[in-house]
């Protein structure tokens, strides 16, 4: 597959914004690469793209992004504690591993990744709207989310693993519980085989 300049300024600056939040960059030198990364997007494009300016946002708007959680989210939990309750022990945000997996089962060489119908456009899904402001820095970071989600997932399954993606919408579903039995295995025991 291709990999655009988008697509690679997006996971270095991913990992860059962790470096600058364990404090081992300043400010400045995070500003910097955050120029060059939207000037190798904007070489990409053909055109001049503009940081967006936030003073005009709503202070709720704001409190509300920022309160958005990255990992344990309801749906994330929910999903935890079913596939616990069958009898499956597992890892969490792996490290080690591509994206940082929601559920990793080692053993079995499984992972199950919970993902938000928004920020992560489930297809055909009423909760993957667009919002009407900023329509052009939303679609460039829905892009790139769903972009880092292939590119995670495609280096996963090309080391071995196994991949299942649970939609937000669905963690309420009935049929659940079948889905994790039919893609992970039973359980030996009641307990899965050493997950961990």
């Amino acid at each position: 597959t291709t990999m655009y300049r988008s697509e690679i300024a997006g996971a270095v600056h991913e990992m860059m914004e962790g470096v600058h939040a364990a404090g081992l960059i300043g400010e400045k030198t995070m500003q910097e690469f955050d120029a060059s990364c939207l000037a190798l997007v904007a070489q990409e494009k053909g055109s001049q793209i503009h940081r967006p300016d936030f003073a005009d946002v709503d202070e709720i708007r704001r409190r509300n992004m920022a309160a958005i959680a990255g990992k344990n989210t309801q749906p994330e939990m929910l999903v935890r504690r079913l596939a616990h309750s069958i009898g499956y022990r597992y890892r969490l945000h792996v490290k080690d591993l591509p994206g940082r997996p929601d559920i990793v089962f080692p053993a079995r060489r499984k992972i199950i990744e919970i993902r938000g119908c928004f920020w992560h456009r489930h297809i055909n899904c009423g909760r993957a709207t667009t919002p009407a402001t900023r329509a052009d820095f939303w679609d460039d970071k829905f892009r790139a989310t769903v972009a880092r989600d292939a590119r995670n997932t495609d280096t996963l399954q090309a080391s071995g693993w196994a991949v299942m993606v649970i939609w937000e919408c669905e963690v309420k579903n009935s049929e659940l519980k079948d889905r994790l039995l039919a893609f992970l295995g039973p359980p030996v025991n009641g307990l899965a085989t050493n997950a961990c």
